[in-house]
């Protein structure tokens, strides 16, 4: 779906590195339009456009959801997008991908700077060992 190797270059960088809201930013940027009146301009004109192109790739993973949720009592100038994947879809795209096989991690642990806990992955928190616990006392 992308005109040639720079387009997805860009594509990939804009997905990997910036939020949606950014992404929108970073292309109506005056200087991006300044760039790209020199070369062809990317084909995807703002984030909806990107994601439609990324969902277009074979492999590229559960599909991406969106719904605009209405509150009563709050309103809003623009319209609410709220985007997902179905987790469980995400999970076994995770545990399926061969890449990931040597860094999972199943077994919580405690990482120490000095004295104090260092919190960073979800298996380095409270949680993860108090789940591990109550799991093994069902067992």
């Amino acid at each position: 779906p992308f005109a040639g190797p720079g387009e997805w270059s860009l594509a990939k960088f804009l997905v990997e590195n910036l939020s949606q809201m950014q992404i929108n930013k970073f292309l109506k940027l005056d200087l991006v339009c300044l760039i790209f009146q020199t070369r062809e301009r990317p084909q995807f004109k703002s984030k909806d456009e990107l994601f439609f192109y990324m969902q277009q790739l074979s492999g590229c993973g559960p599909k991406w959801q969106c719904m605009k949720p209405k509150l009563k009592g709050y309103e809003s100038e623009q319209p609410i997008h709220l985007i997902w994947r179905d987790r469980l879809e995400v999970m076994k795209q995770l545990f399926a991908n061969p890449v990931y096989a040597n860094h999972m991690c199943y077994n919580p642990h405690y990482i120490y700077q000095g004295q104090e806990h260092q919190f960073g992955e979800f298996w380095t928190s409270d949680d993860a060992w108090e789940i591990q616990v109550s799991s093994c006392a069902l067992v």
